[in-house]
């Protein structure tokens, strides 16, 4: 059962299996813009949902937060965090650039537009 604890300036997440804690996660305001980060899961938990449900609370919060939108990095070689943010609505975002390498570490970005918290928000009470 994920836990929470707060900072002023970031909010900590933990999953844990008995005792055992098997992932956490934060989300911090930087320069007034909301960040996910350090997602970590322990390997033996992994694929089990814990990594997406760690995500979608943080999404959560900066939703309650009145975030309207919501940021992370990641290398483009990290196809599994990657692939789990993008089937939440991140897009990958280059700045100015035109096109991102693929070496780059490049920010993903969800906009918290009114018609994706309104989705979201029933997607996770059908969940309840």
């Amino acid at each position: 059962m994920p836990r929470l604890m707060r900072n002023t300036d970031a909010t900590y997440f933990a999953a844990y299996f008995n005792d055992i804690l098997v992932g956490h996660s934060a989300l911090v305001r930087e320069n007034g813009k909301w960040i996910l980060e350090g997602l970590r899961v322990r390997p033996e938990f992994r694929e089990k949902g814990i990594g997406k449900k760690l995500t979608e609370i943080r999404v959560n919060c900066a939703i309650s937060q009145k975030a309207k939108s919501v940021w992370y990095l990641a290398r483009d070689k990290n196809l599994v965090s990657i692939c789990c943010h993008m089937k939440l609505g991140f897009q990958k975002h280059c700045g100015d650039k035109p096109d991102c390498k693929i070496t780059d570490v490049v920010w993903y970005k969800l906009d918290l537009t009114p018609e994706f918290i309104e989705s979201f928000s029933k997607k996770n009470l059908q969940k309840v």
